[in-house]
C-alpha cells in the first residue's frame, strides 16, 4: 500500500480529524456562525453552546471565518463562522 504524504499546512482540527477518519470513526459536522457584542471568544462559546442544543456530544470545533460588524467606527458585533463536530451515533 502507498500512503501518500499529507500537506503540512493542515490546521490542528484537520489533523485531528484525520486522526479519527484513520481510526474508522464516523462524526457529524456542522456549521455554525457564533455572535457576541464582546468577544471572539464569547462568539465561539454561543456558537458552540447553540450548536449543542441539538442533543449531540459535541467533540470539536474549527474557526472557519472571523468578521464582524463596525458601529459608529467601533466594534458592533463580532461574528465566528466554524464547524462544530460530533460523534455519529
Amino acid at each position: 500500500m502507498v500512503v501518500e504524504p499529507r500537506p503540512a499546512n493542515r490546521t490542528v482540527a484537520t489533523r485531528w480529524m484525520e486522526a479519527l477518519v484513520d481510526q474508522g470513526q464516523t462524526y457529524r459536522m456542522i456549521e455554525v456562525v457564533g455572535t457576541s457584542p464582546s468577544s471572539i471568544d464569547e462568539a465561539i462559546q454561543n456558537g458552540i453552546a447553540d450548536a449543542g442544543k441539538d442533543g449531540g456530544d459535541l467533540n470539536w470545533f474549527e474557526v472557519r471565518e472571523i468578521r464582524g460588524y463596525i458601529d459608529d467606527d467601533k466594534v458592533g458585533w463580532y461574528q465566528v463562522r466554524m464547524a462544530v463536530g460530533s460523534r455519529a451515533k
